[in-house]
C-alpha cells in the first residue's frame, strides 16, 4: 500500500449510492397538507381522560409527590382533554402544593362556576387567599365551600387557622 492510498477516501460510492436512495425515498412520499387556517381550527381527537389516572394524580398530590404528580400532569395533557375541569383542578393543587400561591389561587377562581369541581375550587380560593393575606375574603370563601359540601376537611381546618389567627378561639374550636 501507499501513501497516497491512505489519503485517498474509501466507500464514496456507497455514500453516494445512501444519498439517492435516501432522496429518491423522500420524493416517493406523499406530499404534506398544505397548512391554512381550516387546517388549523380544525377539531382535533383528544382521548378522555380516564379517571383512574386523575385520581393516581390526586394521591400523589395529597401524599405530597410532587415531582411525580407534575409528571403525570404533564403526560395526561399530552393525551387527554386538558381543557377537564378535574385535571385543572389538580393543576391548582399541585401549584398550591407547590407553593405557587398566586397561580394556584387564579386557577381555583376560574373553577369556582364549574358545578363538577365548585366547592374544591372554592376551598382552594379560600385557602390560596389566607396564604396570601386577604383573611377576611379567606374565611368567607372557606365558609362558601363548607356549605356547598361539608366533608372539606382542609376548608375546615384553613376555617379553624383563620379564627385562631383572630384570636376567636371558641369559633376556631368548632
Amino acid at each position: 500500500m501507499t501513501r497516497g492510498d491512505l489519503a485517498r477516501p474509501r466507500g464514496g460510492l456507497a455514500v453516494a449510492g445512501l444519498v439517492i436512495l435516501l432522496l429518491g425515498g423522500c420524493a416517493s412520499q406523499k406530499p404534506a397538507e398544505p397548512l391554512n387556517l381550516q387546517n388549523l381550527l380544525a377539531p382535533q381527537q383528544v382521548a378522555p381522560i380516564d379517571p383512574g389516572s386523575i385520581e393516581l394524580l390526586e394521591r400523589a398530590i395529597a401524599a405530597d409527590r410532587l415531582l411525580d404528580a407534575r409528571r403525570l400532569l404533564d403526560r395526561l395533557r399530552v393525551s387527554a382533554a386538558a381543557e377537564s375541569p378535574r385535571l385543572r383542578l389538580a393543576q391548582a393543587e399541585l401549584d398550591l402544593a407547590s407553593g405557587i400561591i398566586k397561580p394556584a389561587h387564579d386557577r381555583f377562581a376560574f373553577l369556582v362556576d364549574e358545578p363538577s369541581v365548585a366547592p374544591r375550587a372554592l376551598q382552594g380560593v379560600g385557602i390560596t387567599r389566607l396564604l396570601l393575606g386577604e383573611r377576611a375574603l379567606g374565611k368567607e370563601t372557606l365558609e362558601r365551600a363548607v356549605k356547598a359540601d361539608p366533608t372539606l376537611a382542609r376548608a375546615w381546618n384553613a376555617l379553624g387557622y383563620a379564627h385562631d389567627s383572630e384570636q376567636s378561639f371558641s369559633a376556631a374550636t368548632e
